[in-house]
């Protein structure tokens, strides 16, 4: 009796095992099927099939998912775009913000683009939402990775926290949430080799391709590229360095002044800042920076600009400057707030404007 009851448990098991062997197939032969499914402009695109062919050489390009807007396979040389999508459950007016970036950019792009989305559980159903509205604008082969973002920032922790006191208001504030200085570490956990980052509050009025090509003006030592801050944002910030250096040129407006960037729009040469000795040295010790604030009585509260800005004073070499036709700044906050007197000097941009940027919540005409 004891050993038909073995014997009759031991079939049981054997049926449970490949029962679920059977549903294993079964599920990878599904995803892989899935997986091999492409969309553009269909009525019910699959934009939730899983995209397992990405590059991720790290855990910390662990992804929600990845999704193709074309069934066109060539993805050869693309244009590497990020942008952040955070908080969107709190912040309805930033659906409507990255609709707008990402179908400008889809709308003027002639190169094939490969589209980094770093985004949140919340925001995750609006995230897809967005991308469903803005495929329609695709012209061109287009690639999407939709990374969690708390897991991009988890392995920048200590460089997080080591920055943030320095260059946020106050615990809490808005420029106190790690993700304003991802940036600066992002080559340690993106395995690209350029990227152009801009913020969801952009949008493009040209072809992103002219904006990359860029990168092939960088200097032998520039790793970032960046446009001036178009506020007189650092004349307030060193003001009292500037009391005790009147000869100082930082904080004036441009051409001759080093006025400081802003961040909305980045050109990050992300090989290069693997093998840059001195921005690594620079991101791995924090007292030259506590240094540089010390020397410049530096008291930011704007998250990785203030980072570059500060860095800028010191080690121009790092960068290339973006012209302020890539990242026309709308906003004219300091212009009514104690500062309409050089304001202009700031604020003047000459030229075609390629990317209008709606800083502090400016409005962006649609025409």
């Amino acid at each position: 009796m004891i050993l038909h009851t073995y014997t009759y448990t031991k079939l049981i098991r054997i049926i449970l095992i490949l029962l679920v062997f059977t549903l294993l197939v079964i599920f990878l032969f599904v995803s892989d099927s899935v997986t091999s499914r492409t969309f553009s402009k269909t009525p019910d695109p699959c934009i939730l099939c899983p995209y397992t062919n990405v590059t991720s050489k790290t855990e910390s390009e662990l992804l929600h998912f990845g999704i193709s807007f074309t069934e066109n396979d060539e993805y050869n040389n693309p244009i590497d775009v990020m942008v952040f999508f955070v908080h969107a459950h709190s912040n309805p007016n930033l659906r409507r913000k990255l609709n707008r970036c990402i179908s400008s950019l889809f709308n003027h792009s002639t190169s094939v683009i490969y589209l980094h989305l770093l985004t949140d559980s919340p925001s995750l159903d609006s995230a897809v939402q967005v991308l469903k509205e803005s495929a329609s604008f695709s012209k061109v082969p287009v690639k999407v990775t939709l990374y969690d973002v708390n897991i991009i920032m988890k392995p920048l922790t200590d460089l997080i926290n080591s920055l943030r006191p320095h260059f946020s208001y106050k615990q809490g504030a808005y420029y106190s949430d790690g993700l304003f200085y991802i940036s600066i570490g992002l080559f340690r956990v993106i395995s690209l080799k350029r990227l152009i980052l801009v913020d969801a509050d952009v949008k493009f009025l040209h072809d992103v391709k002219a904006l990359h090509n860029y990168f092939n003006n960088f200097s032998r030592n520039a790793v970032i590229g960046i446009a001036r801050e178009q506020q007189p944002v650092y004349r307030h910030v060193l003001n009292a360095y500037r009391r005790t250096h009147n000869n100082s040129k930082i904080g004036d407006p441009p051409p001759d002044g080093i006025s400081g960037f802003n961040s909305g729009v980045l050109l990050l040469d992300l090989h290069k800042m693997r093998n840059s000795s001195l921005y690594l040295y620079i991101v791995d010790n924090s007292s030259v920076i506590l240094g540089l604030i010390e020397k410049y009585q530096f008291k930011g509260h704007l998250g990785d600009q203030d980072f570059y800005s500060l860095l800028s004073f010191e080690y121009p070499e790092l960068f290339h400057l973006l012209p302020c036709t890539w990242n026309r700044q709308l906003c004219q906050w300091w212009k009514h707030h104690g500062y309409s007197n050089v304001f202009d000097l700031y604020y003047a941009c000459n030229g075609e404007i390629h990317l209008l940027h709606g800083n502090c919540n400016s409005a962006i005409r649609d025409s």
